[in-house]
């Protein structure tokens, strides 16, 4: 697992921080509501993202029934922002998933109000 460090957006555009490539399966980064994911895929098939979300709802019987986790699959040669994360289903950490992460380059990016 990796935690990843956000860069702040501002109107002047910014850098956004990236690793080379992504070194884990499993990336972790803070959470305020208003943060984004940019992912670059350049690996030679399909990359699936999964977004782990930690929210229950209640349906009136003993057990509650958990927030189906977002997936998001992203084509070969293709860049997505993704997001925002609202917090109370995704929590201030979020987790993500890469089914593979060979030759892909992801970063984290927080846009103020």
């Amino acid at each position: 697992m990796a935690d990843m460090t956000a860069s702040t957006a501002v109107s002047t555009g910014i850098n956004v921080t990236t690793p080379a490539n992504t070194a884990a399966a499993t990336q972790t980064f803070a959470n305020n509501g208003k943060t984004l994911i940019y992912v670059k895929n350049a690996n030679a098939g399909t990359v699936t993202a999964t977004f782990v979300t930690s929210k229950t709802v209640a349906d009136g019987s003993a057990t509650a029934l958990a927030v189906a986790e977002r997936t998001v699959a992203m084509a070969t040669n293709t860049q997505h922002l993704i997001g925002p994360f609202d917090p109370e289903v995704y929590g201030y950490t979020v987790t993500m998933n890469l089914d593979v992460y060979a030759s892909v380059t992801i970063g984290v990016i927080n846009v103020p109000v």
